[in-house]
């Protein structure tokens, strides 16, 4: 159960987060990238709504990428130099409140970048009268909270930008870890064979979580948010 403390530094968490310069650039950035969109069109005229509505979905996950890395590589290192951390400990708050609070206040924000940046798509594509299904990227989400607990679980012990390539070495591995495994396959190498399957047992497979071509269904949904 969720103590008031928690809450608290929650609704903080959220409010700070809202007024960093560097997150509403990217959500300019995003509207910017959202009017280029049609300039995709001429590329495949043959298969155009599948190609925008592909790209579409490919920048909401560009720019979570973008959001998970900033917010949550940052936040336990910053309130580290502050000294924000100390201050929130000296005011009845325990670790354990301190370490919640922030967290749940990083995955609030996620979700509701995850519904602007959605949501602008599709109104985008509803004025141009092109068909996006919401319900696929819904998944995305999933990926990224993965992707969050991530990064605060090792921002702590190393410093912040080692935190941010870990983070995006982390994401490139576990989004391609069935291409690496057919690579590996067709190598003979009896080394990478071992690392990639290594790798494929210790870190989540991102690719359940693409479910834009699936056109899941609620066994598909359920599985893929156990598994998230």
């Amino acid at each position: 159960m969720l103590t008031r403390n928690v809450n608290i530094l929650a609704g903080f968490t959220v409010k700070e987060l809202l007024n960093r310069r560097i997150l509403q650039v990217l959500f300019l950035l995003f509207m910017l990238f959202l009017l280029s969109i049609p300039l995709w069109k001429h590329f495949a005229p043959e298969t155009e709504a599948t190609v925008l509505a592909d790209f579409g979905a490919g920048l909401v996950g560009f720019f979570l990428l973008m959001v998970s890395l900033v917010t949550t590589s940052d936040m336990l290192p910053r309130d580290h130099e502050e000294g924000r951390g100390a201050y929130f400990w000296a005011h009845a708050m325990t670790r354990k409140d301190y370490l919640l609070g922030r967290a749940l206040g990083c995955f609030l924000f996620l979700t509701f970048s995850f519904v602007l940046l959605l949501g602008m798509l599709k109104i985008f594509f509803v004025l141009k009268g092109w068909p996006f299904l919401f319900w696929p990227s819904l998944f995305l989400l999933l990926k990224y909270f993965i992707l969050s607990a991530f990064l605060f679980a090792i921002s702590p012990l190393i410093e912040r930008f080692s935190a941010v390539f870990l983070g995006l070495a982390f994401y490139f591995f576990a989004s391609s870890l069935s291409t690496l495994s057919l690579l590996a396959g067709e190598s003979k190498n009896p080394g990478l064979q071992l690392f990639v399957k290594t790798i494929g047992n210790l870190l989540p497979h991102f690719e359940v979580f693409d479910a834009a071509a699936a056109a899941p269904q609620w066994l598909y949904g359920s599985k893929a948010v156990l598994y998230g």
